[in-house]
């Protein structure tokens, strides 16, 4: 009877294998055929469908290999990970930039949503992923990336997790609660955070979370050896420095090198997202490197390199960049080795500690101070410290008693990852952006005021990948060019531009690229308005002459000042902090080019004795830094010298007097328009009239304030009301009539002016502090 049990049960154990044999060769079918057929679509110019077909191929390919054997977790272990995961998950969806943020994360936004080779290290697997992701929800495409990076991280985490739970050889609560807490500082620290909450954190988590993922695999047997090629493969496709850390892994377990020959094509799969590369390389203008970017590559590798030492790394801010937590774990990771060093007891093995130490050195060395971000293998680097306290805490190494007794030290590994929890909330911690739409917004603002034939020459990294990337968010001028200053003396930049665009000349590429700038605009100024990215020319700037356009130069064959009104109403300032103390330095940087810009288009109004424009400049600039000594210097010499609040007094009450029928003209054209359906005229009547209004509550505001000086109170007010009338999103006006209003004590317009503020502007700390003093007051 026994023997036949057995026999039904090796029968019962033949079909089961036969089952799982057919099935595994229908994932393979399906995973040759899925990759097939999405690098096919690739190829043809469908990114997104071929990208999730590609994913779901690799996909494929790991349940062919009986991935799911590989996982070793219990339900108590699987239950702390995901709780700690999710309430993580669930903070950086809270806290995600719902756009690019500064530094590098405008690249990664166009290389998922254009297919365009940016500037390298590349990532072809994150790119993948985030097509795929882009593609499955269209509706939300200008918005999952953040989101993509958040869930990636919180899985990183679960997985980290049982890394830590590894370390423990009991199961008791308190190891338990260690773990979770250990989890939570893991995501509160600084690099997880960034990881969480940026689109180009997907590069730093998914590496991340592979490279656990290898680890666990290595430690198994070897008939999981295909997937250990896999996933090596694919760390080299997520990023260089992650694949080289997976590499150092893999030579330590040497059985496996033997097997390399065995296993090579699923290491080939592995790296055959770099076909992303190989397929879209010249495809979209511009591309880095153009039909050659590996080339270039090698080319110009070692001065890539020698220019992220020389101008985006300081030692100081690779420091600061690891946060007060992880420098917090590292000193009692640090302590509590030198004890374990006098007691003779080893607490991890010689290779964790290397790949430990050389995650750290590689973090700190490739720190991008444009990001203020550390190199993608911090992640490791700060696990690894975690990793250090969770060992110490088990096995609780120390003598007999006293303070280093086997029991007190326990202690202090808990309570040193609890205090950690609390750094995360010190001042320059805090990862709640109040300014996070300003960085978009102000790359939009230098796009709208570009042409169909106009040439955006930017220097500064986070503008030119920024502009290319908000064309894809907000396509509001698709034929104006985008041109990067640092490639003009490139051969392959250059030839992509004279084939995309003929008739756009170059005369030399040798010298100098300010050189090769100046002979640019000389070149192209008549045919071409060319916009330079800069609120002031250099000091030793000699021509062609530009125009302030605020944040442009303007350059155009006759050398006059630009119109101030088609650049002061056209940019978005409601999203631009009021308030330069409560910023970031990175945000600080660029709210300071506006008001350089302000400042230097009131100079160029000035010398073209255009006072009442250059009254409003100044007034900009000094809203928006109003400790600028040479902004109050200048609107002090305008106020107080006769002749030129004089001038500036007859120009606004000329437009004050002359625009009324003009606009009343323009409605008469506007309703012509519309009764014959003329769309084209009626949208040029109505922009005319837009800027009509716009210029007259500017005239009645400045004349307002000249009145106050003048010492005529109740016309100013008068003047004052209507053009916030004409114009109520006139934040500037707004806050004068509110603290006028306050002056003479009439509280209810004055907390109406300053509700109105608020309602254009939320983050408005003038408002913010008038109001709150006001109904504190009124309570009193």
């Amino acid at each position: 009877m026994r023997n036949i049990e057995q026999m039904a049960l090796d029968e019962d154990l033949r079909l089961r294998e036969e089952r799982w044999e057919r099935i595994q060769g229908i994932f393979l079918l399906l995973a040759w055929g899925l990759g097939v057929w999405g690098w096919y679509r690739f190829a043809h110019e469908d990114l997104g469908s071929g990208a999730l077909a590609i994913i779901l191929s690799l996909f494929f390919f790991v349940a062919r290999w009986n991935t799911v054997n590989t996982v070793r977790i219990t339900v108590g272990s699987f239950g702390v990970g995901l709780l700690a995961a999710g309430t993580l998950l669930a903070l950086y969806l809270y806290t995600a930039l719902p756009s690019f943020y500064w530094g590098q994360d405008p690249a990664f936004w166009v290389a998922v949503h254009s297919g365009a080779v940016t500037e390298p290290v590349w990532s072809p697997l994150a790119y993948l992923l985030g097509e795929a992701a882009s593609f499955i929800f269209a509706s939300e495409a200008m918005s999952v990336l953040p989101l993509l990076s958040a869930c990636v991280t919180a899985l990183a985490l679960l997985v980290a997790s049982q890394e830590l739970f590894a370390n423990f050889i009991s199961r008791k609560n308190i190891n338990f609660i260690f773990v979770f807490v250990s989890c939570v500082v893991l995501g509160l620290s600084r690099p997880f955070w960034n990881a969480g909450t940026m689109a180009v954190g997907l590069i730093s988590s998914l590496g991340f979370l592979l490279f656990l993922m290898l680890r666990h695999v290595l430690h198994l047997e070897k008939k999981h050896a295909p997937i250990s090629f896999l996933l090596l493969g694919l760390l080299w496709s997520v990023h260089p420095l992650w694949g080289a850390m997976g590499l150092l892994v893999f030579v330590a377990e040497s059985s496996y090198i033997r097997k390399t020959r065995q296993n090579w094509w699923p290491l080939f799969l592995g790296l055959s997202p770099y076909f992303w590369i190989v397929l879209r390389e010249g495809k979209s203008f511009y591309s880095w490197g153009g039909t050659q970017p590996y080339l270039e590559l090698v080319k110009e590798g070692w001065a890539l390199g020698l220019n992220h030492f020389l101008n985006d790394w300081t030692w100081w801010g690779a420091t600061q960049a690891f946060g007060w937590e992880v420098l917090a774990l590292l000193v009692l990771a640090l302590a509590l080795g030198l004890v374990n060093w006098r007691t003779g007891v080893a607490t991890v093995s010689a290779i964790d500690f290397a790949l430990w130490l050389l995650c750290g050195i590689t973090a700190f060395l490739f720190y991008s101070d444009s990001t203020d971000y550390p190199g993608v293998t911090s992640l490791w680097f700060v696990t690894g410290i975690v990793g250090f306290l969770s060992f110490s805490f088990e096995r609780r190494v120390g003598w007999a008693s006293g303070i280093v007794s086997k029991e007190s030290l326990g202690v202090m590994s808990l309570l040193g990852v609890l205090l950690a929890c609390g750094l995360s909330w010190l001042p320059g911690q805090s990862y709640f952006r109040s300014g996070y739409v300003f960085p978009q917004q102000h790359v939009l603002n230098l796009m709208k005021v570009l042409g169909p034939r106009s040439v955006l020459v930017c220097d500064d990294p986070f503008e030119f990948n920024g502009a290319l990337a908000a064309r894809w968010m907000a396509p509001s001028s698709p034929t104006a060019f985008i041109l990067d200053k640092d490639y003009l003396d490139k051969r392959w930049y250059v030839g992509q531009w004279i084939d995309h665009e003929p008739d756009f000349f170059f005369s030399s590429i040798m010298g100098s690229t300010d050189l090769i700038l100046k002979s640019v605009i000389l070149d192209n100024r008549s045919s071409w308005q060319i916009q330079w990215s800069r609120p002031a020319l250099p000091a030793d700037w000699k021509e062609p002459e530009g125009s302030s356009g605020v944040l442009t130069q303007l350059f155009q064959c006759e050398a006059n000042v630009v119109d101030p009104v088609n650049f002061q109403y056209q940019y978005d300032l409601s999203v631009v902090p009021m308030n330069s103390s409560d910023l970031d330095p990175r945000s600080r940087r660029y709210v300071s080019r506006y008001v350089e810009g302000f400042k230097t288009m009131g100079q160029q109004l000035m010398a073209h004795q255009r006072y009442s424009e250059a009254i409003h400049a100044y007034d900009r600039a000094a809203r928006l830094d109003p400790l600028d000594p040479t902004t109050v210097a200048a609107l002090a010499q305008i106020y107080s010298q006769h002749n030129l609040l004089e001038a500036a007094q007859i120009e606004c009450e000329a437009t004050i007097k002359n625009h009324p029928l003009e606009i009343d003209q323009m409605m008469k054209s506007l309703d012509a328009a519309q009764s014959q359906k003329d769309e084209t005229l009626a949208a040029d009547d109505l922009g005319q009239l837009v800027k009509l209004n716009a210029e007259l509550a500017e005239a009645q505001y400045q004349l307002s304030k000249i009145y106050n000086q003048q010492g005529r109170t109740i016309e100013g007010k008068a003047l004052l009301e209507a053009s916030i009338q004409i114009n109520p999103k006139q934040i500037e006006a707004q806050l004068d009539l509110g603290h006028s209003m306050e002056d003479a004590g009439d509280w209810v317009k004055a907390e109406e002016a300053f509700r109105s503020v608020l309602t254009v502007d939320p983050q408005n700390k003038e408002a913010q502090v008038e109001l709150w003093k006001m109904l504190n007051e009124k309570n009193l």
